[in-house]
């Protein structure tokens, strides 16, 4: 078996002008991990509405952990922005392309998976006290919400 986590599909959600939503999954053996891809093309309150509406709709359905990742520069503004979504901080990585970001992880309430995701990142970062990046033979796919922050 192989060290690396492989993509196994994208699946488009949602491709409009004003935005792109889509699911990636990566394996690793039996172990899976499902990444948000959300590009926004056109920061305007009311898209901005309706991606909250239809992340809501969307969540009802989909319950198992979903993983997003910065792909832009400024982390801050990206991380509030995932926040508002219900993503919360998980664990730092290191990307395919070496940059250190944080991975953050958003679990539908009363998912069996998610106590256990949770002791195993409590148990990650007590043994990482430094708060160094995860650095593997396989570091986490260079996926996550892109766009620019600006408000229209």
């Amino acid at each position: 078996m192989t060290d690396a986590w492989v993509a196994q599909e994208e699946v488009t959600v949602h491709d409009k002008p004003e935005y792109y939503f889509a699911l990636e999954e990566f394996r690793h053996g039996e172990e899976q991990m499902v990444f948000l891809h959300l590009t926004i093309h056109s920061w305007k309150p009311s898209v901005f509405k309706e991606i909250l509406r239809n992340w809501k709709l969307f969540r009802k359905h989909v319950t198992c952990p979903l993983y997003v990742v910065a792909g832009v520069e400024d982390v801050e503004k990206w991380e509030a922005f995932v926040s508002l979504l219900g993503f919360k901080p998980f664990i730092d990585v290191v990307l395919e392309n070496g940059r250190p970001r944080r991975l953050f992880v958003h679990f539908k309430e009363n998912n069996k998976a998610t106590h256990e995701l949770l002791v195993t990142a409590e148990r990650h970062q007590e043994h990482h006290r430094d708060n160094q990046p995860v650095v593997s033979a396989s570091p986490v796919p260079d996926a996550g919400v892109l766009g620019s922050v600006e408000r229209t």
